[in-house]
């Protein structure tokens, strides 16, 4: 009994040393699990502060390029769209053009191989060619001319459909390519408010002008019209006068 009391003693000892490793382990998982978690958050963390970076520079970028859309000339915008609308129909008609030459390229093919095979079938002298089998021929050709046509149908439909810059809205290249534009359209800018300014100036002195004038005038009526109003009251009153001398 004492031999195996002693050997249930050693026993637990054994499970609980094996216990007390696994719980060691066990936690040292679980530490480097937070540990690795921590470290992940932190390099995520980073992640996000460096695309937030990004992203301002890019509202900054993107409101700098609408501040010298702005400044860019309305001619040079128009010139680019013509330019560019004339090298997309330019590939539209080199498109149509290529798939007409491989087309005629196609016909000659099929028309030579039926010419040649047609020509074997009836160049045997001193025998005539099977009417079945010049016909079965003469209908794979028209199937293979019909098929043909029914394929190119479909590829009209595509070329119509195709567009050269996939269905994106052309921008026209950047106009300031150096500095030097940026300061010259300032330049011109100023010159031409520099301008504004004056010929507001100049009209502002003719709007006074024209009113001192209208005052001028204004008064020289005024004392025209007493002077006439004082004239008729006084042939008015000689008139009275006359009158009354006459009937006496």
């Amino acid at each position: 009994d004492e031999s195996r009391f002693e050997a249930f003693l050693k026993s637990n000892d054994q499970k609980a040393v094996e216990a007390i490793r696994k719980a060691e382990q066990e936690t040292k998982m679980k530490q480097d699990k937070v540990q690795e978690i921590k470290k992940l958050n932190a390099q995520i963390a980073a992640i996000k502060s460096e695309m937030a970076k990004y992203e301002e520079s890019l509202d900054e970028c993107q409101a700098y390029k609408k501040f010298l859309d702005e400044l860019t000339p309305p001619e040079y915008v128009k010139d680019q769209k013509e330019a560019h609308e004339q090298e997309r129909l330019r590939k539209i008609a080199e498109r149509k053009e290529a798939r007409q030459t491989a087309r005629a390229e196609q016909d000659r093919a099929l028309e030579e191989a039926f010419n040649a095979d047609m020509e074997t079938l009836r160049g045997v002298k001193g025998r005539r060619a099977d009417p079945k089998t010049v016909q079965a021929r003469e209908g794979e050709y028209a199937a293979a001319r019909a098929a043909l046509a029914k394929e190119r149908e479909a590829e009209d439909r595509a070329d119509e459909a195709w567009d050269p810059d996939g269905g994106k809205p052309f921008q026209p290249p950047m106009y300031f390519r150096r500095p030097q534009q940026l300061l010259e359209v300032f330049a011109g800018l100023e010159e031409r408010n520099l301008l504004l300014i004056q010929n507001s100036q100049e009209t502002e002195e003719q709007v006074e002008d024209l009113r001192h004038k209208l005052h001028a005038t204004r008064a020289r009526m005024d004392q025209h019209t007493t002077a006439l109003k004082t004239q008729a009251a006084g042939l008015q009153a000689a008139i009275v006068s006359e009158e009354g001398r006459a009937a006496a």
